[in-house]
């Protein structure tokens, strides 16, 4: 019997691609360093988080303009680099509402666009197009694609919950971090370990050593996702950072049956409704195959991640 062939312009397996991610949460957590250790990584940067570190970056980052230019580079000369570090994402957004409110002539963002409201939508247009350069910076250049960003906590409406509740969350525009989540592979989050006591008084308290955590999954605490297979919590080491998350996306685990069970069971705690009930049933239908449990955890990650952002 001969071999099926694969028709022209159609492939299959897996790809391996360069990463195209989102890294954050609090300061000094070594989001920075992270991107440091990624291989031989440029730094787009107007804060100067790298300053104290032997690492490339690109000079005088004043402006959008500057931004933009310095990714055409990357994509019209043959710089040799494998991994640009954007630092920071919401030190970016300070530098677009600049450009587009000197394009305007206008003092703020909101007065840019006509009408209040209306400047989200105006902004997101601008951060469309900067992802699109990004996207063909990986897919022409072969680079990896860290984006930096900060956390802040902001009280989250659950609707299966009673009452709202704090969250870690990308401190950017709600609509343009949906935008940016959507885009990119993974969104992690990385935050130390702290554990908390509850004492004889009632009184509670936080404990923790310099111990810190990368996070891959959404949880009720903090948002993140990834593509990769990833499991839930990685250690984040200096000096292996790069190196134990590179060896994770590499390897995967889409096909373990403990890390696609694991996922399954993060994404109906997060599901609520008619969503949880499908994803339950399908789940009990599936009666434990593999295959068919991966088809369940895809279809779940595309339906929760859509209703997450419309509410």
């Amino acid at each position: 019997m001969s071999e099926q062939k694969t028709p022209v312009g159609i492939s299959t397996g897996k790809k391996e691609t360069p990463a195209f991610i989102i890294l954050f949460g609090p300061d000094g957590t070594g989001k920075t360093t992270f991107g440091a250790e990624a291989p031989n990584s440029i730094f787009l940067e107007p804060e100067g988080g790298s300053n104290e570190l032997d690492v490339a970056r690109f000079d005088n980052v004043k402006s959008w303009n500057d931004v933009t230019k310095n990714v055409d580079r990357l994509l019209k000369e043959k710089l040799g680099f494998k991994s640009l570090v954007i630092d920071s994402l919401d030190q970016m957004e300070i530098l677009l509402h600049r450009h587009i409110c000197s394009e305007q002539k206008k003092d703020t963002i909101e007065e840019c666009f006509g009408s209040y409201g209306k400047w989200v939508a105006g902004v997101q247009g601008y951060w469309a197009e900067f992802i699109d350069k990004l996207k063909l910076l990986r897919q022409q250049e072969g680079m990896n694609i860290i984006v930096i960003g900060h956390s802040m906590i902001k009280a989250f409406n659950d609707p299966s919950q009673p009452a709202p509740y704090d969250r870690y969350t990308l401190k950017l525009n709600e609509k343009h971090a949906a935008l940016w989540r959507e885009q990119v592979d993974a969104v992690l989050f990385v935050n130390y370990e702290t554990f908390v006591k509850t004492g004889k008084t009632g009184k509670a308290k936080a404990y923790g050593e310099d111990v810190r955590k990368l996070y891959t999954q959404r949880r009720p605490q903090f948002d993140a996702k990834n593509r990769y297979g990833l499991p839930f919590e990685m250690p984040f080491e200096k000096g292996h950072m790069w190196s134990q998350f590179a060896a994770a996306k590499k390897a995967g685990q889409p096909d373990s049956a403990k890390a696609v069970n694991e996922e399954l069971n993060a994404l109906v705690a997060n599901a609520t409704g008619d969503i949880k009930t499908r994803i339950e049933a399908a789940i009990t239908k599936a009666a434990g195959d593999l295959t068919t449990l991966i088809k369940i955890r895809n279809h779940a990650r595309t339906i929760i991640e859509t209703n997450q952002e419309d509410q």
